[in-house]
């Protein structure tokens, strides 16, 4: 019997970014970018846009989590650098919502 793959959780991040945006919120945004592609297995960074048509928040962020401690440690390791990006970042973000979503795999 083939393995079935191990299924994560998606953390779906609506935001607008501030009205005075700047270089140092560009750049906290490059660096969770960044850190993002490392050599991690917990956390990935599936799509990120911005734009478009639709309600709520314009831009969108979502990152795969392998579980909810993964996202435990996301929202409040400060210790770890993944998070402390992350916390970084969407601080300075205006209207955000955050949402959790258990992945589904089609076999």
């Amino acid at each position: 019997m083939a393995d079935i793959p191990r299924t994560g959780i998606y953390l779906f991040v609506q935001f607008n970014w501030p009205e005075n945006m700047n270089e140092e919120v560009a750049q906290k945004a490059a660096d969770l970018h960044k850190i993002l592609q490392g050599e991690t297995t917990w956390i990935r960074e599936t799509l990120a846009a911005s734009g478009g048509v639709g309600s709520g928040p314009s831009s969108w962020w979502v990152f795969w989590l392998e579980n909810y401690g993964a996202l435990d440690r996301l929202l409040k390791d400060r210790k770890d650098p993944i998070a402390q990006a992350y916390y970084s970042f969407f601080s300075s973000m205006m209207d955000m919502s955050e949402a959790v979503r258990e992945e589904v795999l089609f076999r």
